[in-house]
């Protein structure tokens, strides 16, 4: 059960982050008022598309339904998804769930609660799955819930994940 952080590309390669903090409620004597604080940045369009990639672990997934893949194809696949999408500019994260839908739930709430995510691709392995049905829905839920302007994108195998972000949005 892993849930890795976001990556980006090198520090050498990556461009400065874009307007920071989001907004702050100050109570100040019993009044609430909002702050924006802005990190300086002289081009506030440099902040990346972040990207999770949400998927059973490969050591736990069924792969009767993807003939001649296998754990070690699937991990190098989810591997150069990531690596692809950086490639392109996106910041990447990846949350390898268990089958079990209150453990995958509670593993990918808290990855919500700590990153950002614009984009969330649920894999196939969840997806497709028959068996996978109830867990399915859960995400689905969880990521409206925790992350309610993401957008949401299937892949049929991880080969397919940078066409999967792409029909969403342009790295």
């Amino acid at each position: 059960m892993t849930c890795s952080p976001p990556r980006r590309r090198p520090p050498e390669t990556a461009p400065a982050l874009g307007r920071g903090e989001p907004r702050r409620q100050i109570r100040a004597l019993g009044v609430v008022t909002q702050r924006v604080i802005w990190a300086q940045n002289p081009n506030p369009m440099t902040i990346k598309t972040a990207v999770v990639i949400v998927g059973l672990e490969p050591e736990r997934a069924n792969l009767a339904p993807f003939p001649g893949l296998t754990v070690e194809k699937l991990k190098a696949g989810i591997n150069a998804a990531g690596d692809a999408l950086r490639a392109l500019g996106f910041e990447t994260g990846s949350c390898l769930i268990p089958p079990e839908v209150e453990a995958a739930e509670a593993m990918v709430e808290a990855y919500l609660a700590k990153h950002r995510a614009d984009v969330v691709v649920i894999g196939a392995g969840v997806r497709t799955a028959p068996e996978q049905l109830l867990l399915f829905e859960r995400l689905i839920n969880l990521v409206h819930r925790h992350a309610p302007n993401a957008r949401i994108c299937f892949n049929t195998q991880p080969g397919d994940t940078v066409q999967a972000v792409q029909r969403w949005v342009q790295g």
